[in-house]
């Protein structure tokens, strides 16, 4: 079943506008310009925005800083989704929608690396460490 984007926000608006209360709305807001007007009209006093930020990480601080533009949308997809697996003092980082590994691409340990998804093997390559 698929849920369409912010599917509660109006009924959300509507409780505030009746109850007086502090409401939050934490459902399918994937972008900031929905999660900005949403609060600029009323409708909410705050927005929870869970997956926008797996799929940009940066997202705070690129529109603290005025680079919304650069911010890589949510698209609500499971390529957006990893797991992590304990290897030893490590963890693999595994790819929800196709089960391969984080690796760096031949193994660089230069600044600039490309990372790709490739078959899970164990080796350093896919060792991550995650304080």
């Amino acid at each position: 079943m698929q849920v369409g984007l912010a599917p509660s926000l109006k009924r959300a608006g509507e409780f505030k506008k009746r109850l007086h209360l502090p409401v939050f709305h934490a459902c399918r807001i994937t972008d900031m310009a929905t999660a900005r007007h949403a609060v600029r009209a009323g409708l909410v006093d705050m927005i929870g925005m869970t997956r926008a930020p797996i799929a940009d990480p940066h997202i705070v601080k690129k529109s603290m800083t005025g680079e919304e533009e650069r911010i890589r949308p949510c698209v609500g997809a499971n390529n957006e989704l990893w797991y992590a697996v304990p290897r030893g003092s490590a963890y693999e980082l595994v790819a929800r929608h196709s089960a391969k590994c984080l690796a760096v691409n031949g193994g660089l340990v230069t600044d600039g690396a490309q990372v790709v998804q490739w078959s899970c093997i164990g080796s350093a390559d896919q060792r991550w460490i995650i304080p």
